[in-house]
């Protein structure tokens, strides 16, 4: 087959599943849509996971200032740094993605 042969079959398929309604078009937006955010993303989630993420922080804290206390501790200071930088991290993330989402 001709290749303009081939494209003229083409616009006649496409043309023709447009009428008869099979295939919506993509430049179509309908006004009502709203975005909806996932449960995990919402405002409530947002802040619960704020608050048990500063109850983490404070506990690596505490952790921090035990094993610098104890001297059979000392070996075991990486988990209480890990626990302060992670969940330092979630705090931090969680805020701006509050802050872009909820400016007021």
């Amino acid at each position: 087959m001709d290749k303009s042969i081939k494209f003229n079959v083409f616009l006649l398929l496409k043309n023709v599943r447009y009428a008869y309604g099979f295939m919506m078009r993509l430049d179509e937006k309908p006004i009502f849509r709203k975005i909806i955010f996932p449960w995990y993303d919402s405002k409530t989630a947002c802040l619960l996971l704020l608050l048990f993420m500063v109850l983490v922080f404070l506990f690596g804290i505490v952790g921090l200032s035990v094993s610098s206390e104890i001297v059979e501790y000392n070996g075991f200071i990486w988990v209480p740094i890990l626990l302060l930088l992670l969940s330092g991290w979630v705090i931090v993330s969680t805020m701006i993605r509050l802050i872009k989402r909820f400016p007021s």
